[in-house]
């Protein structure tokens, strides 16, 4: 196994994970599940780290083909669609403590945080396409 393919493997791991991370908060911050919003606080911080992985490993690969995949489309637009996303889970660690501190209802915290994550979700779902798709 060549370094380029173990790093693109470590990515789709790491992706996979993410977005395991992502999903679970997604379906557990609704109102049916019965758990409260500050109790999502792991999952959403290990998605954080996850994405953080992933743009790395991104990054990784992209260096060992000398820039060839910022150079495409498909890489700038998956690469967009992961910081997006990035950041709408990054707002859902930002709706959790707010609902920690006090600053925001539980009923509040849980819808906010639950459109967060599920936005999230769709972004990575459209990078995972475009990275498969490859246009």
């Amino acid at each position: 196994m060549t370094t380029y393919a173990l790093i693109r493997l470590l990515h789709v791991q790491i992706a996979v994970l993410a977005m395991g991370l992502v999903t679970a908060g997604a379906i557990l911050s609704r109102p049916s599940s019965g758990v409260p919003a500050v109790a999502l606080r792991p999952v959403v911080r290990w998605a954080t780290g996850g994405f953080v992985l992933m743009i790395a490993s991104g990054v990784a690969l992209d260096t060992f083909v000398a820039g060839a995949l910022h150079r495409t489309t498909w890489f700038r637009a998956g690469v967009a669609l992961a910081i997006a996303a990035g950041v709408a889970v990054g707002i859902s660690r930002r709706v959790i403590t707010s609902a920690i501190a006090g600053r925001l209802d539980a009923e509040r915290a849980r819808r906010r945080l639950s459109l967060a994550l599920w936005i999230a979700f769709a972004f990575i779902a459209a990078a995972v396409i475009g990275m498969v798709v490859r246009p």
